[in-house]
């Protein structure tokens, strides 16, 4: 009896860890929703793998903080060309109803960020819209239309995003990066730019003997696009006909009206 009761214990032990141990699974891996959900629409429409994934990276990923990945996410909103990460399916719901109500009809929603005004019928209603399976679903069988009318995967791609040129070409260039593994130019982090401060500071640095070590990602941001040259400080000889010329420039302090 006591041998029975300790092989229950430990096995409902190890089914809660187990349970614990996919809850922990499923938390870390972020793009496990819309993943699944892509991964399964790409078979279904006989798409080339990787490609909706790709397009799901750029069009919703975020940077996974478990696994320093770039995944889509299923409760992305972006509308006004801002995007917002939403924590949970109702929070997203929530906000894209308040904003139809204030009129803001052009929404991007979901893994794959199908606007709600230009496909009105991909879904039925919002809950359908957030639904992973149902929102890769409606990509992958728009990208397969678009390949049919273009016969070309990549000119699908950036079709899928825009049908002007202009926007369609730099999209699928992004989608490009996403399929062989570099994380898109909007996801990538950023070199620290040289800032005001650090150019005034190289300036001055540069007259000592030995100038201080600078770093651009400690100094505060106060005009990024103004260059080095503009910064160069003058010749002394031009510093003192300047100087010269206030000390026998009268100096107007007031007008008499």
């Amino acid at each position: 009896m006591k041998r029975l009761l300790i092989g229950l214990f430990l096995g409902a032990a190890a089914s809660v860890a187990a349970a614990g141990g996919a809850s922990a699974a499923g938390k870390g891996n972020r793009g496990g929703f819309c993943g699944e959900a892509i991964q399964a629409a790409q078979e279904r429409h006989v798409v080339p793998d990787g490609l909706l994934f790709a397009i799901g990276q750029v069009e919703s990923g975020r940077l996974d903080p478990v696994t320093h990945r770039v995944v889509p996410w299923p409760w992305t909103v972006q509308a006004q060309n801002q995007s917002y990460y939403f924590d949970t399916k109702a929070q997203a719901v929530a906000w894209v109803q308040a904003a139809e109500a204030r009129n803001i009809l052009s929404i991007d929603v979901g893994c794959m960020q199908i606007n709600l005004m230009y496909h009105p019928a991909a879904f039925q209603n919002l809950d359908e819209a957030f639904d992973p399976s149902a929102n890769a679903d409606y990509a992958a069988r728009f990208l397969v239309s678009l390949h049919g009318a273009t016969g070309d995967w990549q000119k699908a791609a950036g079709l899928y995003h825009s049908q002007t040129l202009a926007l369609a070409i730099p999209y699928a260039q992004k989608v490009e990066e996403a399929l062989t593994g570099k994380l898109p130019p909007a996801m990538a982090p950023a070199a620290p730019k040289p800032t005001m401060l650090t150019m005034l500071q190289a300036a001055w640095g540069a007259t000592l003997d030995n100038p201080p070590a600078i770093n651009p990602a400690a100094a505060p941001s106060l005009s990024p696009e103004v260059t080095l040259s503009v910064l160069a400080p003058p010749p002394r000889r031009f510093s003192r006909f300047r100087r010269s010329r206030i000390r026998q420039s009268p100096v107007l302090l007031s007008y008499e009206h």
